[in-house]
């Protein structure tokens, strides 16, 4: 059983659903955060983008690491920094404590986002690869979900720091299940290259460049409203924290899963020669489906149109997880494919959440209005398009 390939994905499968939901409890937190250290809307905005400092810093030196640790040791290693983290976060609550902590957590998560599809991509044929690849990033919006209702509702019940503690702590068993597992060795030839040879040569691939740019645009949209949506639902709705965050993570339930098994099938079912090719215009064209809605769901006055209009919104953003991971994947030689999934990674996250989450924040500060802070993220979501569209019509 532990040498099955079936065991390994269901293992890292769960284990991405634990790094989701550690990656956003922060955002259902929130309010209770700010309210307890007396937080202004830019300075949560910075609690939330500290995860992402450890992430782009280990995003980055992935490629270094994976010449010197088996990847059985980096995803060991990995999940267990990012759940004591957490864990220790709640512990030990304090304003720059929380931020060193969740900065230690996104270090932990990249290293794991970045080694584990390349497992998987090992492991599985190439005719069902996008299926098994949609469930392993359908792990995304359950986690995401799991985040939203649990992290709502035991912040509720104990406080955010109990809440913290509990949630980084769940995943530790997983811990022993991957220990027991035969991940296997790389399957690529070994190589000596610097960083910054890796980045040039990636460089080379048009598509690669393009779908990564593409990436960030939509991380940048993604990531900027799943952290201020509780917030958003409590202003402009009057929701009750926990209420909004359960809605929102039913919600995240419901599209997140149907949409990452949609866009595996999808890819599989009419992809041709050009894998990549065809990874890329599904891509845009479920973004193109989309966009409407994320405007709808900002300017609209009614919670119903707000819930729907989100729902839309994420089945079609979800749906395209999995096949531009596999665009990331296809688009470079074998070799190159976990520093590839690396750089996309930490250059998605530097143009994207990492901005966003900070920048809605400051804008609400300024303006006074939420609102106006959140309409920037579907304007993020055209240049999405646009970037995915132009790496579909580039040759290589």
């Amino acid at each position: 059983m532990p040498s099955s390939p079936v065991y390994l994905i269901t293992i890292l499968a769960l284990l991405n659903l634990a790094n989701y939901l550690d990656r956003y409890l922060v955002a259902p937190l929130g309010p209770l955060i700010q309210k307890d250290l007396g937080l202004s809307d830019a300075a949560l905005g910075l609690v939330g983008s500290a995860f992402l400092w450890g992430f782009l810093a280990a995003s980055l030196a992935i490629g270094a690491l994976t010449r010197h640790w088996p990847r059985k040791t980096i995803l060991l290693v990995s999940a267990a920094v990012w759940m004591v983290s957490t864990a220790a976060s709640g512990l030990l609550g304090g304003f720059l404590i929380l931020i060193a902590f969740r900065a230690a957590s996104g270090f932990g998560q990249a290293a794991f986002t970045a080694c584990a599809p390349t497992v998987i991509d090992d492991k599985v044929p190439t005719v069902t690869r996008g299926r098994v690849l949609a469930v392993f990033y359908a792990a995304i919006p359950l986690g995401t979900a799991l985040a939203f209702i649990l992290g709502g509702m035991l912040g509720k019940a104990f406080g955010w720091q109990w809440a913290c503690l509990l949630l980084g702590a769940s995943g530790l068993p997983l811990l022993l299940l991957l220990g027991t597992a035969k991940v296997g060795a790389q399957q690529s030839p070994k190589h000596s290259v610097s960083i910054l040879q890796e980045i040039l040569d990636l460089a080379k691939s048009k598509r690669y460049i393009l779908a990564v740019l593409g990436y960030a645009a939509q991380t940048f949209a993604l990531g900027g409203f799943a952290f201020w949506a509780p917030t958003f639902l409590v202003r402009k709705f009057a929701h009750p924290a926990e209420q909004g965050s359960l809605i929102f993570g039913l919600i995240l339930v419901a599209t997140g899963f149907c949409g990452s098994i949609l866009g595996g099938w999808m890819l599989d079912k009419f992809h041709k020669r050009d894998r990549v090719l065809a990874a890329l215009k599904l891509g845009a064209l479920l973004t193109l489906a989309g966009l409407p809605f994320g405007f709808l769901a900002i300017l609209t006055k009614a919670a119903p149109a707000f819930f729907f209009s989100m729902a839309v919104i994420q089945l079609a953003v979800f749906a395209t997880f999995s096949p531009i991971n596999a665009a990331f994947l296809g688009a470079v030689k074998n070799e190159a494919r976990t520093s590839a999934m690396g750089y996309a990674t930490f250059f998605g996250r530097l143009f994207g959440d990492l901005i966003s989450v900070w920048l809605v924040g400051a804008i609400s500060d300024t303006t006074g209005s939420l609102t106006l802070g959140l309409l920037i993220l579907p304007l993020a979501l055209v240049a999405n398009l646009i970037f995915w569209l132009a790496a579909s019509r580039a040759k290589r």
